[in-house]
């Protein structure tokens, strides 16, 4: 599977994770209350790599074979060093922010076109509007961008000296097998929802 056909699948337990995820540019789905089959029988459907805080998923032998590719995060971690680690482990480049409620492509549409949808202080104010392919969700720039973006570039400056240093170290390499990747302790980590962040509301 190339870079550019690269699709996530995230566990229950990384909700924010998958919004990160779409704002740095990448479709990646979430399912409240998914259990461990439903996820590994979706990736395997729609050829995605599951994303899991899960170490019980990481040992099935399925996923140690492949079936379905899976890479493994610690959720003692907040979202953002979550995808830290995987955009640098797996060369995940910032790409336009993606829908945040479905991680479908985004595509402009004719502010014309939106008026009577969009409200009418920000239909007035804003001149590109965009709507997510998949589930129809429309899109402005807004006061979400703006926290987002310096937060967004900020992992993009690190993921940049984060590459240059593993560039100066003698005969470095990074090996990512299927199946691989850090997992939560035994017994898997709580969530903790209330204090970590779940990541972007919307563009």
């Amino acid at each position: 599977m190339s870079e550019q056909e690269l699709r996530f699948a995230c566990d229950a337990m990384l909700r924010g994770l998958a919004r990160w995820l779409r704002a740095w540019g990448w479709d990646a789905t979430w399912t409240y209350g998914i259990d461990d089959a439903e996820l590994l029988d979706e990736a395997r459907r729609e050829g995605r790599i599951v994303v899991t805080a899960d170490r019980g998923i990481l040992a099935r032998r399925t996923v140690k074979e492949g079936r379905p590719p899976a890479v493994g995060v610690s959720n003692a971690e907040p979202p953002l060093e979550q995808l830290f680690r995987l955009a640098r482990d797996l060369g995940l480049e910032r790409r336009p922010s993606r829908c945040m409620g479905c991680g479908g492509a985004l595509h402009p549409v004719d502010k014309a076109s939106v008026e009577a949808e969009a409200p009418p202080r920000t239909w007035r104010w804003r001149d590109a509007f965009q709507r997510c392919e998949r589930c129809g969700r429309l899109y402005w720039e807004g006061t979400h961008s703006d926290r987002i973006r310096p937060r967004l570039d900020a992992l993009e400056r690190r993921l940049a000296a984060a590459r240059v240093q593993l560039r100066s170290l003698p005969g470095a390499a990074v090996e990512l097998a299927a199946g691989s990747g850090k997992a939560a302790p035994e017994g898997g980590a709580p969530t903790g929802e209330a204090a970590e962040e779940e990541g972007p509301a919307s563009l």
